[in-house]
C-alpha cells in the first residue's frame, strides 16, 4: 500500500511541477513580459513629456522674445511720423547702397487680420522706385532685408534702363508694421430718437 501511496504522491508532485511550468511559460512569461514592455513605454513616454515641456518652454520664450523684437522695432504709432521713419529708412538704405531714388511714396493702409476680423492690422507701405547698376541694386535689397524694422518686400520689379552704362531700375513695395495705432471710430450711427422717449 504504501509503494501506491507513494507513486500517487509521485505523480501528484510529478503534475504540480508540469503544472506550474506551463503555468510559467503560458501565464508567468507573458505577464511578466508585458508588465516590463510596459514599464519600458511608460517610461519612454515620460521621456518624450519632459523632452516636448523643454520643447514648448523654449518655443513659447522665442516667440516672446520675437515679440518683443517686433514691438521694439515697430513703427511709432503716430502715422505721420511712422511715415516719416520709412522715409528715412529708405534714404539711409539707398546711401548705404549707392542707388538713386527716383520716387518715393509712402500711404498708410489699414486692413482686417485674417485670422480675426475684429482687429485691424496698420502698416506703412511705401512704393520706391530706383535706378542703379545691379551691384548697388542689389546692396540696397540687402540693407533692407538686414533693417530690424519689420519690413516685408512686395511686387518687386527690376529692368534695364540703359544697357551702355549698365544701369538698371527697381521697383518695390515696402510694407513696415504699425503698433499701438487706435481703432478707427465706429461707423454706427445712433439710433434717433423716438417721439416716445
Amino acid at each position: 500500500m504504501e509503494t501506491n501511496n507513494l507513486k500517487k504522491y509521485l505523480i501528484i508532485t510529478l503534475a504540480v511541477i508540469v503544472g506550474l511550468l506551463v503555468a510559467n511559460s503560458v501565464i508567468f512569461t507573458p505577464l511578466w513580459n508585458a508588465w516590463t514592455s510596459r514599464q519600458e513605454k511608460i517610461k519612454k513616454l515620460t521621456e518624450e513629456i519632459q523632452t516636448e515641456k523643454k520643447l514648448a518652454g523654449q518655443r513659447g520664450r522665442d516667440i516672446k522674445e520675437r515679440w518683443a523684437n517686433i514691438q521694439s522695432n515697430a513703427l511709432p504709432s503716430d502715422l505721420s511720423q511712422a511715415q516719416s521713419t520709412v522715409v528715412k529708412a529708405v534714404d539711409r538704405w539707398a546711401q548705404i547702397s549707392g542707388v538713386t531714388t527716383e520716387s518715393v511714396s509712402p500711404q498708410v493702409r489699414t486692413d482686417p487680420d485674417e485670422s480675426n476680423r475684429d482687429v485691424m492690422i496698420t502698416t506703412v507701405e511705401c512704393r520706391v522706385d530706383a535706378t542703379g547698376t545691379m551691384n548697388s541694386l542689389l546692396s540696397f535689397l540687402y540693407a533692407i532685408g538686414r533693417e530690424k524694422m519689420g519690413t516685408k518686400l512686395d511686387n518687386v520689379e527690376i529692368g534695364m534702363k540703359d544697357a551702355a552704362t549698365q544701369q538698371m531700375t527697381i521697383g518695390l513695395t515696402i510694407s513696415a508694421l504699425v503698433l499701438g495705432v487706435p481703432p478707427p471710430p465706429s461707423t454706427s450711427a445712433p439710433a434717433p430718437a423716438t417721439a416716445n422717449d
